[in-house]
């Protein structure tokens, strides 16, 4: 800019008039607007740069976020979900083969599990920060897909499988414990707090066969996704760990 005012004032002499015959002072009027142009140019290119160096700051922490809340579903959620779907799983081959080999099983503990619930609670206020700023604060196309498939497919597929899961308890293994099963007191430890009423006939009977069969297919399908999502989880993790440090 020093050096357009230098050029400036060396068509102007010391009166303020114009040291240039008409022709030429119109070639100075045509720089007056030039450096206009230039300077109105200039100022835009500094405001954009300032503009995507505020856009690339919100990125950052919005990943950065999203990355924390990550590994807190894995820490968390998933591992609460694995163990419990676990759980549930060896319970009903437990309960399975007995009826195979004409056995009873008298753990009660096994029992609490074919009417026990649970909700998948991930962290997303993140992501839904992430919505409310738009997905075209990510530049990676990649990375902005990877997010959205976690959030948007994965998660909602396993909260749709449990809805449907907690449907079959709340529908028919509810209702038949509460007719089959003596409930003790709530204090008292799971092995002694579901008795069914007579084990023999229990294990005789096809309803009770039919419902421990179909909790052992939900869990086994919820099992394997719930492994498959927590696998995409961290190379989700990844992706935005080397995003970070670009």
């Amino acid at each position: 800019m020093k050096l357009f005012k230098q050029i400036r004032h060396g068509l102007i002499d010391k009166t303020g008039k114009p040291a240039l015959p008409t022709g030429r002072y119109l070639k100075y009027a045509l720089g007056e607007i030039f450096l206009v142009v230039i300077g109105i140019w200039i100022a835009l290119q500094i405001n954009n740069w300032n503009e995507y160096r505020k856009e690339r700051i919100v990125e950052r922490t919005i990943l950065t976020n999203i990355k924390d809340a990550l590994i807190s579903d894995l820490e968390n959620t998933f591992k609460s979900q694995l163990n419990n779907t676990r759980e549930t799983l060896l319970a009903t081959e437990t309960i399975l083969p007995a009826f195979e080999n004409k056995q009873i099983v008298k753990d009660s503990i096994k029992y609490a599990y074919l009417i026990s619930v649970r909700n998948f609670n991930p962290m997303t206020i993140p992501y839904k920060f992430l919505e409310s700023k738009g997905f075209d604060v990510i530049q990676n196309e990649q990375l902005k897909f990877a997010i959205s498939k976690i959030y948007d497919l994965e998660y909602s597929n396993i909260v749709y499988m449990l809805n449907n899961y907690h449907e079959n308890i709340n529908s028919y293994a509810r209702p038949y414990v509460r007719e089959n099963f003596q409930f003790r007191r709530y204090g008292l430890p799971l092995s002694e707090r579901y008795i069914p009423f007579d084990h023999s006939k229990l294990f005789q009977d096809p309803q009770f066969l039919n419902i421990a069969t179909t909790l052992n297919t939900n869990n086994r399908i919820l099992l394997n996704f719930l492994l498959d999502t927590a696998t995409e989880v961290k190379k989700l993790i990844t992706m935005i760990e080397e995003e970070l440090e670009k």
